[in-house]
């Protein structure tokens, strides 16, 4: 018996960005941290262009009130510098207002709002918002539901490098839930993700190699993915890891 594949889905994330590429930090996992710093020069600086209908310092202030970044954190003060800049196209800003809409964080919940601002912010390229464009389709939020538009959106988003993209793109194409089923495309995408440090994609590629779903079956690349797994607290994977080990302990003997 093994733990077979998981399928949860993670929740629409809000886009937190900061301008200044001196405070961006890489973690060992290679995912972008934005470390939430801002000098008074610079908060001053943004408060006078933001004044001045800048959107891009409009959406820097809306995010330094939404993060409390040396001012009391408001949201509806984030809110309002939010929509400044997102009235100008500005794609931060709409993905970070859609979030307000979508969550129903001060603003009253309304799906159909956040989508429209997704979908803006999504053409323009926006990654964050190409993902949650995907994730409203995929779950039916804003919209009837949606699969092929999901995995167009997703699509975008993974060739972006959003790896909760690549993997969502995965779990569509794995189960050919109302799409044609795509194990090796299924594969590709788990293993990008997977190399980006996703537990889930870890766990589900290390299954599709030990089954050989999608690629030839390879315990030794079942067992590399399922202790990147562990090693990163999955249980399941500890265990079918385990299961391989004796398996292959056996088959040992038996020879």
């Amino acid at each position: 018996m093994y733990y077979s594949k998981k399928h949860s889905k993670k929740a629409p994330y809000i886009l937190i960005v900061i301008a200044f590429v001196s405070l961006l930090i890489i973690d060992v996992n290679g995912k972008k941290i934005d470390e939430d710093d801002m000098s008074f020069t610079e908060l001053s600086f943004n408060k006078v262009m933001a004044y001045s209908g800048h959107p891009e310092y409009q959406y820097k202030l809306g995010r330094a009130y939404d993060k409390g970044l040396l001012v009391l954190q408001n949201n509806g003060v984030a809110i309002k510098w939010y929509k400044k800049a997102a009235k100008k196209k500005h794609p931060k800003a709409m993905t970070n207002l859609a979030y307000f809409y979508d969550q129903g964080l001060v603003l009253e919940k309304n799906k159909s709002k956040a989508l429209d601002l997704y979908l803006d912010a999504a053409r323009l390229g926006n990654s964050v918002a190409q993902y949650n464009v995907a994730l409203m389709y995929e779950n039916g939020e804003g919209s009837p539901v949606d699969l092929s538009r999901a995995k167009y959106w997703y699509l975008l988003a993974a060739k972006g490098g959003d790896y909760h993209a690549q993997y969502n793109l995965a779990l569509l194409l794995e189960t050919g839930k109302c799409i044609k089923q795509d194990l090796k495309g299924a594969f590709y995408w788990y293993e990008k993700a997977a190399s980006s440090g996703l537990v889930e994609a870890q766990f589900n590629l290390g299954y599709m190699h030990h089954m050989g779903i999608g690629t030839k079956q390879s315990f030794s690349q079942a067992m590399k993915w399922y202790l990147s797994a562990a090693d990163n607290g999955d249980n399941d994977a500890k265990f079918n890891l385990e299961q391989i080990r004796i398996f292959l302990k056996e088959k040992a003997h038996r020879t």
